[in-house]
């Protein structure tokens, strides 16, 4: 379990390396007038990270995402809605 938490040193080091890339990245930005290729945001999993019932899959990384998995028989009848806001569907998807 001494593995799992990282000492004090480790996590400064780790932090001192993640500024002074940062700082280089916005030293190049600033020389060129260019903001970097580099997306500033994490890309989301190849899947959705969730697992729901019956294998569905669903996260809420660049929008919606759900998988359903293949059935033996029958269709999904997937609706997902906005329940703190309008409460209307934002998606209707039959034969899924």
């Amino acid at each position: 379990m001494g593995d799992v938490i990282q000492t004090p040193d480790a996590v400064v080091e780790a932090s001192a390396a993640a500024a002074e890339q940062s700082s280089v990245s916005s030293a190049e930005e600033k020389k060129d007038g260019k903001p970097g290729d580099k997306n500033p945001f994490l890309d989301p999993a190849p899947i959705p990270v969730f697992e729901g019932p019956r294998g569905i899959r669903f996260d809420f990384n660049q929008g919606a995402r759900v998988i359903l998995p293949a059935r033996e028989s029958g269709q999904w009848h997937a609706v997902l809605r906005d329940l703190e806001g309008s409460k209307n569907p934002l998606v209707l998807r039959s034969s899924v």
